[in-house]
């Protein structure tokens, strides 16, 4: 072998060796580039994976609701996470904060939901009893428009009228009103002594009176027609629907819709007992669904009924009537019942059905909020 045949083998190895470590190193970057792009992306999906479940979980369970300056955290080396409460350009917010680790690769989200709206009162609440027809009161019941906390005490100055009707209101018998006008507590008394202006009649409602209990909790607020009647379908925290007011479980939770067949004289819920609290609907499409002889079982919360007759119980909340054109009578009460008016109890009643607080969601987990803000890195 000659120097020329030697030199050309040396330079043929040399260029082999040269190729097979460029090939090496093309090969070694591109598994690395795979298995930092196979990382990173486990860690973005456990990242994104957590956080939803966690707003999920913040929906569902009441536990996991943060008061202020508190925080909720875990590590596990994998995955960690912490919620609180925060201000978000001016707005009280609930702060979703994980990260996760898969090999060298690392993700952070951190995300911004409302926090649970508190419930709310409805417009239509002009009163402790609001009504769309004439309405008369006797015996002994007692109406107070004062706002009444549920533990029995009054918040001073902070309540609503006793009576609201677009019709006449006809006091009599022993029957006392009361109320808040002007910021000004009066107390239940009887037809001599009432003060006028916690009473209101012949009213006008712009745009008419509220047809269907829907439009008394208002559109605006997540309820278009047809809502309260799905929430009571759905059986959620104890809502029940019905056609025969034998068939409802007691003590009432939730929305419970009574939907009576038209034609009360044969159809009326000649209710022995209300006991519960919620939302209570006695409603059909021709406004006599006829709900009478409240006489026992204390009612929290809000009830909205076409045609109303004879609260003889106590109902802590406040009360709607809804049709023009009573079937019998105008007596709402004649014995010895009370409605007693409590934001508190319409709040809570409102905050624990309100599909603005936690939307129906049946496809992943049972409520959801609402998120507002959403920032990633990795």
């Amino acid at each position: 072998m000659n120097n020329i045949s030697a030199f050309l083998i040396l330079c043929a190895i040399v260029i082999f060796s040269i190729i097979s470590f460029n090939t090496y190193e093309r090969l070694k970057g591109a598994t690395e580039n795979s298995v930092n792009y196979f990382t990173s992306t486990q860690a973005r999906n456990i990242c994104n994976s957590a956080v939803g479940t966690l707003i999920s979980d913040l929906a569902d369970n009441t536990s996991w609701r943060v008061k202020p300056a508190a925080s909720r955290s875990y590590d596990e080396g994998i995955i960690s996470y912490t919620i609180k409460d925060t201000v978000l350009n001016g707005e009280n917010r609930i702060e979703v904060f994980c990260a996760a680790m898969v090999g060298s690769s690392y993700d952070t989200i951190i995300a911004y939901v409302k926090p649970p709206a508190e419930g709310f009162i409805p417009a239509c609440l002009r009163a402790a009893i609001t009504t769309n027809n004439p309405t008369d009161t006797y015996g002994n019941i007692e109406i107070d428009g004062r706002n009444y906390k549920l533990t029995g005490e009054i918040i001073p100055n902070s309540g609503t009228l006793g009576m609201w009707s677009t019709k006449v209101i006809l006091q009599g018998g022993s029957s006392t009103i009361g109320g808040t006008f002007n910021g000004v507590d009066y107390a239940p008394l009887d037809k001599k002594n009432a003060n006028p202006n916690v009473i209101a009649m012949n009213q006008t409602w712009p745009g008419g009176y509220p047809d269907s209990p829907d439009k008394v909790l208002g559109e605006s607020n997540g309820f278009p027609e047809g809502k309260l009647m799905q929430i009571a379908k759905s059986g959620s925290g104890g809502s029940q629907y019905v056609t025969d007011p034998k068939n409802l479980t007691f003590p009432l939770k939730g929305v419970t819709y009574v939907e009576l067949p038209a034609n009360p004289k044969k159809n009326s819920w000649k209710a022995q007992n209300i006991q519960g609290s919620g939302i209570l609907v006695v409603h059909n499409s021709a406004l006599d669904a006829k709900i009478e002889n409240l006489n026992s079982g204390t009612f929290t919360g809000l009830l909205i009924a076409d045609d109303i007759v004879h609260i003889h119980t106590d109902i802590i909340g406040a009360v709607v009537g809804l049709t023009p054109s009573p079937s019998e009578g105008n007596c709402i009460g004649n014995g010895n019942g009370s409605v007693k008016f409590s934001s508190e109890a319409v709040m809570k009643a409102t905050k624990d059905v309100s599909p603005s607080t936690a939307a129906k969601n049946f496809g992943f987990g049972k409520y959801r909020l609402e998120v507002t803000d959403w920032f990633e890195k990795n």
